[in-house]
């Protein structure tokens, strides 16, 4: 008989206030070990849930990332899901993850001035999912749609951020070299601090998000800390690939590429270094 893990719950309450119109409380579940925080996710969505849930682990057992890789989950990181129900069409989220992401590059700003960091990298976003730190990956988003009575009814927004351990910890043929936040940051960083910066930053953003789709203002903030641009990479979704220029962002944050004068226009897929072939996922 398989043992299911024993959550603790408490209701969730960012240190930092938050417009109250926007919501600051998020009922809080949390594992000590856990499969997955986006499968728990998806259990709790199918029990009826009509509120956002936070799901945080202390180590995941079967961490994933996109197209099924496995996400490398150890003690010393924030790994986490926020079960987010959703009201209108799901191509209305398709920015989701960049907008997880832009609410993870938020939280570690807000950490170094917190924790006065005498070491501050390069912090950017690599399309679609990935927070940089010097091009070393420190954190990626997994966003999936979970489905109840027939339609979509949730998004399960995955997010991982390499914290207080070494990441020579991180094993096997990494797409992208990895970092984690006591290397880059040279700080010892309390998991719940960073848990708590992110879940600050992303509620305020994702509710934005959900009113309005992306705002102007996001859209300048994703678009300032993009990586590469202007940088040949490879773009890559199933059996296509392509070497481009990326050029930026459009108004629905798809990616825009040059590929020898023709421009292309990208909402899917994965853009990696020539050479790369080092990350989580």
């Amino acid at each position: 008989m398989q043992t299911m893990p024993v959550p603790t719950q408490s209701t969730y309450r960012p240190n930092r206030a938050v417009d109250l119109h926007l919501g600051c409380r998020m009922k809080h579940v949390h594992f000590e070990t856990l499969d997955s925080t986006n499968d728990q996710a998806q259990r709790i969505a199918h029990k009826g849930a009509t509120e956002p849930v936070l799901i945080t682990a202390t180590e995941q057992t079967a961490g994933r990332g996109r197209n099924g890789r496995i996400w490398q989950s150890p003690r010393g990181g924030a790994w986490m899901s926020v079960l987010w129900p959703i009201w209108r069409d799901v191509e209305n989220y398709a920015a989701a993850p960049l907008v997880a992401g832009l609410a993870t590059m938020r939280a570690i700003r807000r950490l170094i001035e917190k924790y006065q960091a005498t070491q501050v990298p390069q912090i950017q976003i690599k399309w679609p999912n990935d927070v940089l730190l010097d091009d070393r990956k420190v954190a990626g988003v997994l966003c999936e749609t979970v489905l109840t009575h027939n339609r979509i009814s949730h998004l399960a927004i995955g997010v991982g951020i390499n914290v207080g351990f070494h990441s020579k910890v991180l094993k096997g043929n990494l797409r992208h070299r990895p970092t984690t936040l006591w290397e880059s940051l040279k700080l010892k960083l309390p998991v719940n601090a960073v848990v708590d910066a992110f879940v600050t930053q992303f509620e305020i953003l994702m509710n934005r998000y959900d009113e309005q789709g992306l705002s102007p203002g996001m859209l300048r903030e994703l678009r300032a800390n993009l990586a590469y641009v202007g940088e040949t990479r490879s773009w890559g979704f199933a059996d296509q690939s392509l070497e481009a220029r990326i050029v930026g962002l459009d108004p629905t944050a798809r990616l825009i590429l040059d590929a020898h004068g023709q421009e292309h226009i990208v909402d899917h897929g994965e853009i990696s270094s020539p050479e790369a072939e080092f990350a989580n996922t």
